[in-house]
């Protein structure tokens, strides 16, 4: 089993990932397939999930949709927890997003995170699986809405 950062030396091996197409593409099926996803869907929570999959990591929660991540994970703190200082973003922990109030959102692996801004790595990306620098804007409509422990 997986107790440590394995799942971020995982996602690092796939930097090079990039698609073919909308959603496509020999690894990113495979990451899809690997929760259930049908080909062409967005790819970021099963990235996440392939990475700790490859691991063997306890984090209990697979999923293709991304708030999943946050809602149905056993250790998570919000946004405005971090941005009040409260709580700090660990190295290895997920970032998840929502789409205003709908069921869509995003999810990444953080690096290294500062107060509001942080650096992630993600897959689904205008670049494919990326390293991306983020900040917490609690009131857009796409926004960072909360961490969940890994």
């Amino acid at each position: 089993m997986s107790s440590g950062d394995e799942h971020i030396d995982t996602a690092k091996t796939y930097l090079d990932v990039r698609e073919v197409g909308k959603n496509r593409g020999k690894q990113v099926d495979i990451f899809n397939k690997n929760v259930g996803n049908p080909l062409g869907s967005d790819w970021c929570g099963a990235f996440v999930a392939y990475c700790l999959d490859a691991v063997n990591s306890e984090f209990k929660v697979r999923s293709g949709l991304a708030r999943h991540y946050y809602t149905k994970a056993e250790k998570t703190y919000s946004a405005g927890e971090v941005l009040r200082g409260k709580r700090q973003v660990e190295f290895g922990d997920m970032v998840i997003w929502a789409r205003g109030k709908t069921i869509f959102g995003h999810v990444a692996f953080a690096l290294n995170w500062e107060g509001k801004r942080g650096t992630t790595i993600e897959g689904n990306t205008d670049k494919g699986v990326a390293v991306k620098n983020r900040v917490i804007y609690p009131y857009s409509y796409f926004r960072i809405i909360g961490f969940a422990e890994v």
